[in-house]
C-alpha cells in the first residue's frame, strides 16, 4: 500500500511500520488538501517553501481536534496523548507515537524550527503556543462536557479556550521561524495581535457554520 494513497483517519491505516519523512509529510499533504475545511484554499498563500511544514501542522492541528471532538478517549487519555504529541513537537522521543505518521512529521518540523533563523528567539513563543493549543483542547472538551449535562461554563472561558482551537498563533508562530524573516521577532508581539483577531475570527466562522449545518 503506498502511503500517500492512504485515507484518514489515521487510526485505521496504520501498520506499525516505521514512516519516512518523505512518507509522513505526503501523509498530511493529503490530510490537508483534501479535508472539508477552508485550510486547502487557503494554504496557496503560503511561501512554497514552507508549505509542508505548514500542511503537516495542519494535519496535527486536525488530528488533535479530531480526537477531542470525535473520539472516545476520557480527559486523562486525551491529555496522555496529546503529552506525546507536545513531546514530539518539541524535539523530544516520543515512543509511543513512533508509528504515527503526524507525529513523524511534527519531530522533523521541530528539527527545522530548532535550526531557523529565527529558532532561539521565537523557540519560547514557539512552546507556548503548542502548549496553548493543546491545553484549550483539553478546556474546550471539559466544558463541552459540561454543557451537555446543562451545567453552566463561564464564556470567557469557551471563548478563549474556543479561540486556542483554531490553531493559528501555533501556525503562524512556525512560519515566521521558518521565513525566518528579521524583523519578525521584533515585531512579534503585534503579529500576536493580529492573530488573536484571525482566531477569533475563524473560530465565530466555524461555529456560524455548524450552526448553519
Amino acid at each position: 500500500m503506498n502511503p500517500t494513497d492512504l485515507s484518514y483517519p489515521i487510526d485505521e491505516i496504520l501498520q506499525k511500520k516505521h514512516w519516512s519523512a518523505a512518507e509522513s509529510f505526503a501523509y498530511c499533504e493529503r490530510l490537508a488538501k483534501n479535508h472539508y475545511e477552508n485550510f486547502p484554499v487557503g494554504s496557496i498563500l503560503i511561501p512554497k517553501k514552507i508549505r509542508p511544514a505548514v500542511w503537516a501542522l495542519y494535519a496535527f492541528a486536525r488530528r488533535a481536534d479530531d480526537l477531542a471532538d470525535e473520539g472516545d478517549l476520557s480527559i486523562d487519555d486525551l491529555a496522555h496523548r496529546f503529552e506525546q504529541y507536545a513531546a514530539c513537537l518539541a524535539g523530544r522521543e516520543c515512543p509511543e507515537l513512533r508509528y504515527d505518521p503526524i507525529a513523524r512529521a511534527a519531530s522533523s518540523i521541530a528539527a527545522r524550527l530548532a535550526a531557523a533563523p529565527l529558532g532561539a528567539a521565537l523557540w519560547p513563543a514557539w512552546s507556548a503556543r503548542v502548549g496553548e493549543f493543546l491545553g484549550s483542547m483539553i478546556t474546550e472538551k471539559q466544558l463541552s462536557a459540561a454543557l451537555a449535562a446543562a451545567r453552566a461554563v463561564d464564556l470567557d472561558t469557551y471563548l478563549e479556550a474556543g479561540r486556542h482551537t483554531v490553531g493559528v498563533a501555533m501556525v503562524s508562530t512556525a512560519a515566521w521561524m521558518l521565513i525566518g524573516e528579521p524583523a519578525a521577532a521584533s515585531a512579534f508581539p503585534a503579529l500576536r495581535a493580529a492573530e488573536r483577531h484571525l482566531s477569533c475570527a475563524a473560530r465565530l466562522a466555524n461555529d456560524l457554520r455548524s450552526q448553519v449545518r
